[in-house]
């Protein structure tokens, strides 16, 4: 049986210029490809972690990005439990992969 599942893309994403998370660019696709990213720790944020979602993030900017959870939720690396509302940061020409295992909160490493 062939087995065909649809995974949502964009490329060309801008990161928010200055950034912060109030007000960092939403990632809503599965493959985001941050093409935009010209001052140091302009941002993105990850959309609501929900069971079974996946979020890879690309940063092809020129400057290191500062990637957020969304509002209210953290990020797991490995066995360590990020804060609340903490950011990670993807350098140049680096991304990273995330799951959801738990609602609330995205996985990596």
């Amino acid at each position: 049986m062939d087995i065909n599942i649809l995974h949502s893309q964009e490329d060309g994403i801008v990161a928010f210029v200055g950034g912060g998370q109030a007000s960092a660019t939403v990632l809503n696709h599965t493959f985001n490809m941050i093409d935009f990213c010209s001052n140091t720790n302009d941002s993105c944020k990850t959309d609501l972690a929900t069971v079974g979602k996946i979020r890879e993030v690309l940063n092809y900017g020129i400057e290191d990005m500062e990637l957020f959870p969304a509002v209210g939720e953290r990020f797991q690396d490995g066995q360590t439990l990020l804060a609340i509302n903490e950011s990670i940061i993807i350098a140049v020409g680096n991304g990273q992969k995330l799951r959801c295992f738990t609602t609330g909160i995205f996985r990596f490493n």
